[in-house]
């Protein structure tokens, strides 16, 4: 048995077509167990376990929804999986998944482009239901890595990170491997096989866009604003118009996913994004520029 922990808030968009693609490319039984926030009733009839509530943040839902798949496993070598609500499968995951965990005992992306994060991200992560006990594996924020510009981060993963190296245990990282990006850090493909979207559920702008801003601009930044980090500085002068583009992006890579079943292989078919960037639809100007 398979076991899907995901979680979806104030948009249900994504949980027919998460579904959809989970039922596509895992061709053994599964049980998805999710928390709804502000998403309709209605909804909760299609997964195995749903609760409705805004219990918090994001790791402490991961946790808890972890804890209730290890009260309902069939065997503790059942395989639990954490997926983002706007992230899912894009090829056969039983058989890459067996292959992988007879190496690893956890397997999750990790998001090298993310100004360098090192943690496993949850956006997908499997392991087993017994080897995630054993290390009382714990998604919480806490311990932190310098990134390239050489401050200090944590994020939702960081406690998980410390706990496998604590424990000196070898972990597969899922690396993008887009042939050509429309974006950065959004719609990525991992491993060639889980697709995530990456702002399904906020605003479409993220600190990694500071970092590809035109040199004026950032001197500009500097000068005004000398004493705040390059991610506040982006955030009050350029997130609103950074955000417009990356949605007027996304939108025509929605209208995509959405009549095309098979969208996510674009991204692994086109020599440059100009190209892509043709196929959609989409205005090469609002394309960020990295």
């Amino acid at each position: 048995m398979i076991h899907v922990c995901t979680v979806h808030w104030k948009d249900d968009r994504w949980i027919d077509l998460q579904l959809t693609f989970l039922r596509r490319f895992i061709s053994v039984p599964f049980r998805v167990y999710t928390i709804l926030t502000k998403i309709a009733a209605e909804h909760r009839p299609k997964f195995f376990y749903a609760r409705e509530e805004d219990i918090g943040l994001h790791e402490a839902k991961l946790n808890i929804l972890a804890d209730i798949a290890w009260f309902n496993r069939e065997s503790e070598n059942d395989w639990l999986i954490f997926l983002d609500g706007d992230a899912f499968p894009v090829a056969e995951l039983t058989a890459y998944g067996e292959e992988k965990l007879k190496k690893y005992p956890l397997l999750a992306v990790r998001r090298d482009e993310n100004i360098g994060d090192i943690q496993p991200h949850p956006s997908f992560c499997l392991t087993t239901l017994k080897f995630w006990r054993e290390l009382g594996g714990d998604w919480s924020k806490g311990f932190q890595w310098p990134i390239r510009d050489g401050r200090l981060r944590t994020d939702v993963g960081a406690t998980l990170c410390q706990q496998l190296k604590k424990g000196g245990h070898d972990w597969y990282p899922l690396l993008r491997s887009n042939q050509v990006d429309l974006h950065p850090l959004y719609f990525g493909i991992y491993d060639g096989v889980v697709y995530h979207y990456g702002a399904g559920f906020r605003q479409l702008f993220s600190t990694i866009d500071a970092n590809f801003l035109s040199r004026p601009w950032r001197l500009y930044d500097r000068l005004v604003f000398p004493h705040l980090p390059p991610g506040i500085r982006y955030r009050i002068n350029h997130g609103r118009r950074i955000a417009a583009r990356n949605g007027r992006v996304a939108e025509k890579v929605l209208a995509r996913m959405g009549r095309d079943p098979d969208f996510f292989r674009l991204f692994m078919r086109f020599p440059s994004r100009l190209d892509l960037a043709v196929e959609l639809g989409i205005n090469p100007a609002d394309l960020l520029d990295f």
